[in-house]
């Protein structure tokens, strides 16, 4: 334990304030042998004796020292002075006791001496030291190798003390030669790194302003300070900077786009210019499709600075330079994620179908690019892309199926469902068939979205065999997009089954409109009168709408009987009939319950189907329900198109045309009065019946209007019997 103590002390000394305290038997014996080996010719037996008392820490040892120091050859001097400095880890805590000895040493000529002691006094850099030469100074300040030992001392001392600084500005305010106050000057101000004083009056008043403070927190505000300031520096700068940017810009845009790409281009070959006006050039010269000049941006594809290199890829995006695809194809598997996004949307938006995107397709792990991917080969119809795509992409499901990873995002999965679709649709058939197996099994996503368009692809492809999924997805789907899709593709699906037909008879009473539009559509097309579509099942429809009138089921029956008028004109009069009179029913039953609105809108539909008499009486009866509904201007175009379907009947017409006028009189006279001068302008030119023009003129007067009929020609008399 002695022993590890020991080493312990003679690995971290302790130096604490002299002793005073009666010597062991030891520290005797240490003492005596001491002074009798400072009395040797051996310089490091002198010196070792010395290191010896000192390490004693007590006063008699120093008493010994003194005396050896004041009575001894200049070799022990050097020596004292030497350890003294050498063992200032030692010395440190109790320096005050040995500044007798650097007192004693400061009266000495020896040149050796004083060189030794400026280097004892910089080992020893200690507030005590740095005191007591400012005191010596101040008393003695003419002596000029005593003023030459102070400043090398201060311009060699590690100064992080205020006291330290405080006796550096001591010893610079008496100190008159020149050379030596600048090199104080500079020692004070490397020491606080930040000031630059210029004068020993200015470092005083600061001084005063700063002694309580410890040198740390002097450091801490200084750093501060010059933070400050250059936070300043670089704001102005950036300031600076972005006004010269705006400005170089500004010069640019301002003119014409003709003569703008020489202005972009030069911007674009300035090495030293800031990168932002490089970014810019970049932008610009794609904006403005510059695509001749395509060729100035294929240096900064491989450019280091990733950014440089997109926005090279979206300027050759916008000019469509296909001229550029080999080196952007090459890119699409650069190590960035982000250059190979980019690269595989220049590539798709130029429709360049690089066997580049498949191979990457089969490798690509980052789900942004594996997305825009899936985009591309999806966009250019790259049918070879499909196997991959069902063999990276689908993974077995629990009933065998493959199903698209449910590790990928929706966005991803949804777009390969897309992709999946319509590749699908030129592929052979083995491919086609794996297509629709893995549409049908993406019915049971996760996500609506995917399972909306699993609908829509099997639609597409009229999947016969996905008719009971699409059923299932019909009624079960928590989705009303997913079950208004499932309801489109049932209905794209020729030849459906009972089942199929029955489902969507189903659908048309939910009370969500997508699904029922969509599954009166799907009937529509299975019924083979939706448009486009030239050849009709109108047993079927008729069949349908028969049942839909049982269930009172008017609107949708009035919804699925719409027909072209091409059709309507070639389709079979007892066909029309039929078709007629039930929409007939369906228009009373809604005048009956009060809507007058959907029953106006059911007499329009009906008309289509009339012809001769029953086409004229049907378009009465819609002016007539009109006028019910105060549409008056509605109702006079249907008589007006009456009076040219129907000239013998004019008298009638007519009436009806005078009846709304007067009805128009009681709310709006002025409106009233527009109506009856155009009728006394037709009057004038048209053949009236006599009942009409007296009734006209009758109203005219009303409504003060000036209309004078010409008379009657008198009636001839009867031609007497021969």
């Amino acid at each position: 334990m002695v022993i590890f103590l020991l080493s312990l002390a003679l690995l971290f000394p302790f130096c604490a304030q002299l002793k005073d305290g009666p010597l062991s038997h030891e520290e005797r014996v240490e003492l005596d042998s001491a002074k009798r080996d400072l009395k040797s010719s051996d310089p490091d037996i002198v010196y070792y004796a010395v290191c010896n008392l000192l390490r004693m820490s007590h006063k008699a040892a120093l008493e010994v020292l003194k005396e050896n120091f004041e009575k001894g050859p200049p070799i022990v001097k050097l020596k004292v002075i030497k350890a003294l400095g050498d063992k200032s880890d030692r010395v440190s805590d109790s320096i005050k006791d040995y500044i007798v000895l650097l007192k004693a040493a400061l009266s000495e000529e020896d040149e050796t001496i004083r060189k030794q002691l400026t280097q004892t006094f910089i080992a020893l850099k200690s507030p005590a030291v740095t005191s007591f030469i400012a005191g010596e100074v101040k008393a003695r300040p003419q002596d000029s190798k005593l003023l030459k030992m102070a400043v090398d001392s201060f311009s060699s001392m590690r100064l992080d003390d205020m006291e330290m600084l405080g006796h550096l500005i001591e010893v610079g305010s008496v100190v008159s030669d020149t050379d030596m106050r600048n090199r104080l000057l500079k020692a004070l101000n490397d020491a606080l790194q930040f000031e630059e004083f210029k004068s020993f009056v200015e470092a005083k008043e600061w001084y005063e302003k700063n002694k309580g403070k410890s040198y740390d927190d002097v450091m801490r505000e200084q750093i501060q300070k010059i933070r400050s300031k250059l936070d300043k520096l670089r704001e102005e700068n950036e300031t600076l900077r972005k006004r010269y940017i705006t400005e170089r810009i500004k010069n640019v845009t301002s003119l014409p786009e003709d003569k703008r790409v020489p202005e972009v281009l030069r911007l674009l070959e300035e090495k030293d210019s800031p990168a932002e006006l490089r970014e810019f050039a970049i932008c610009e010269l794609g904006a403005l499709k510059a695509k001749e000049h395509y060729e100035k941006l294929m240096p900064f594809l491989s450019s280091a600075e990733d950014r440089l290199c997109i926005l090279s890829l979206e300027a050759l995006r916008q000019m469509g330079a296909k001229e550029a695809a080999s080196p952007i194809s090459e890119l699409v598997k650069s190590r960035s994620a982000d250059v190979r996004l980019s690269a595989v949307k220049a590539l798709t938006s130029l429709a360049v179908p690089s066997p580049v995107l498949i191979e990457q397709l089969q490798v690509e792990n980052d789900v942004r690019v594996l997305e825009a991917l899936v985009e591309a080969v999806d966009s250019m119809k790259m049918t070879d892309a499909l196997n991959i795509l069902l063999t990276k992409m689908f993974v077995t499901n629990e009933g065998g199926l493959l199903q698209v990873d449910g590790k990928f995002g929706t966005d991803v999965r949804r777009k390969t469902i897309i992709a999946v679709g319509r590749l699908a649709l030129t592929a052979d058939e083995p491919l086609k068939k794996k297509a629709i197996e893995v549409l049908i099994a993406s019915l049971n996503d996760s996500d609506a979205s995917v399972r909306f368009y699993s609908c829509e692809r099997l639609g597409a492809l009229r999947a016969t065999i996905s008719q009971a999924p699409l059923v299932l997805r019909l009624k079960d789907d928590k989705s009303p997009g997913v079950r208004a899709a499932a309801a489109r593709a049932l209905g794209s699906i020729s030849e459906a089954n009972e089942e199929t037909i029955n489902a969507l008879m189903d659908a048309l009473t939910s009370n969500e409109k997508e699904i029922v539009e969509a599954a009166i559509e799907a009937l529509r097309t299975q019924c083979g009168i939706a448009e486009g579509q030239s050849k009709g099942n109108l047993k079927l429809l008729r069949n349908l709408v028969t049942e839909m009138m049982s269930k009172k089921m008017f609107e949708v029956v009035v919804s699925l009987l719409r027909f072209s008028k091409e059709r309507l004109a070639g389709m079979e009069k007892e066909d029309a009939a039929t078709f007629a009179s039930i929409l007939l029913e369906s228009a009373r039953a809604y005048e009956q319950s009060g809507d007058l609105r959907k029953a106006s809108a059911v007499y329009e539909t009906i008309i289509g189907f009339l012809q001769g008499k029953d086409a004229i009486d049907g378009r009465g009866e819609f002016a007539r329900l009109l006028v019910k509904q105060s549409m008056f201007a509605e109702a006079l175009a249907q008589y007006d198109a009456l009076l040219s379907l129907a000239p013998e009947r004019q008298t009638e017409f007519w009436h009806k045309k005078l009846d709304i006028v007067e009805a128009v009189a009681d709310k709006d006279e002025k409106t009233a009065k527009q109506m009856v001068e155009g009728f006394v302008k037709a009057a004038s030119q048209d053949k009236f019946p006599q009942e009409i023009k007296e009734r006209l003129a009758k109203v005219a007067k009303k409504l003060s209007v000036e209309y004078n009929p010409p008379p009657t020609p008198p009636v001839p008399p009867p031609t007497p019997p021969k």
